[in-house]
């Protein structure tokens, strides 16, 4: 059998857990057993409460708890038997669609079948527990795409995580090293919100997110071999939340506005890290070798209508390509659309 036709196998295995998964997890009868259960539970809570209090002499009502407890039990078990088949098959279909994943290019799209499923199971360590070693044999580079999805639920990797968030942490990490062009922007972001709300009302906003991305981030750097990268690429973001900041100072007689020869927006230049809102295609091998990079930027700009009044910026690249990008004061956001 080739290796293509066994992740054909693998995959009709895995979908077929899924399958068995989803019907267990919407079980109609479940749903009837466990609305049932929670009454009898009460039943019995209350009539034990009862008959300790004033129905000791009751011989109907002791015959009545005991057959009310026996029911309660055969409910709980088959409830617990229920739920032990349904993780089994949630596992299931995890570990192979990983498999699936690893072994060939031909299935990238289940990484999102994947990933949502596995985004799912935060409050289940077991099943988590597993899916570890399946999960780093999947090739971070098929992540990439999922950038936002991850970072929004990191956690600090402390020995109290969760094997969740273990899991989470670990493939950022991952990602963020060897993928930084494709992930960094969105844990740097996270990092810098840490150093920039400082104030009392603005510290109420910092969360677990944003102490986890900033460990995340001082650790790539000092395992990764694209450190002076990640350090320009924090610069960057830094000098493209200052430049949003700046006044825009007055329009010129050709209707544009020229940046201040201090401006942050004019340090960039000559840096080793692409146009952030440049095309880049994701290399599975790693080196990224020949990519086109950030050269400077124009210090002519002109000002788009709207609420936010946002800098049209011209950012040229090793290429000599122009790229037109939209900085917005309310969040220094770079939109490649325009």
């Amino acid at each position: 059998m080739s290796p293509q036709q066994l992740a054909g196998v693998t995959l009709r295995y895995a979908q077929f857990a899924d399958q068995q998964f989803q019907a267990m997890s919407k079980s109609e009868r479940i749903q009837k057993l466990k609305i049932h259960h929670t009454r009898m539970l009460k039943i019995h809570e209350d009539s034990l409460a009862y008959y300790r209090g004033k129905g000791k002499d009751d011989l109907n009502l002791r015959d009545n708890i005991r057959t009310v407890k026996q029911e309660c039990l055969r409910n709980a078990d088959q409830l617990q038997r229920h739920e032990k088949h349904r993780l089994e098959f949630l596992v299931a279909a995890l570990t192979m669609y990983a498999k699936v994943i690893s072994s060939t290019d031909s299935y990238n799209n289940l990484v999102l079948r994947f990933c949502a499923i596995w985004l799912s199971t935060e409050a289940d360590a077991d099943t988590n527990l597993h899916i570890a070693k399946p999960l780093r044999d999947i090739p971070s580079h098929k992540f990439v795409d999922l950038a936002h999805q991850l970072t929004a639920r990191l956690q600090p990797n402390s020995s109290e995580a969760s094997q969740f968030h273990q899991n989470l942490y670990s493939l950022v990490t991952r990602v963020c090293a060897e993928h930084p062009f494709h992930m960094a922007y969105q844990v740097i972001t996270l990092a810098a919100s840490l150093a920039t709300k400082t104030s009392r009302r603005a510290s109420t906003n910092i969360g677990p997110r944003e102490h986890a991305a900033h460990s995340l981030l001082a650790q790539v750097k000092t395992a990764t071999k694209r450190s002076l990268e990640i350090e320009q690429m924090e610069h960057f973001s830094r000098a493209a939340i200052s430049w949003a900041k700046e006044d825009n100072g007055k329009k010129g007689e050709d209707g544009r506005y020229t940046a201040a020869k201090n401006s942050a927006i004019l340090t960039l230049k000559d840096m080793d890290i692409p146009v952030a809102t440049a095309e880049l295609s994701v290399d599975p091998t790693l080196a990224y070798k020949g990519i086109p990079r950030l050269m400077s930027y124009d210090a002519k700009f002109t000002i788009a209508g709207g609420i936010h009044h946002p800098k049209i910026m011209v950012c040229r690249s090793s290429e000599g390509h122009q790229h037109r990008e939209l900085v917005r004061s309310s969040s220094a956001h770079c939109d490649p659309s325009i």
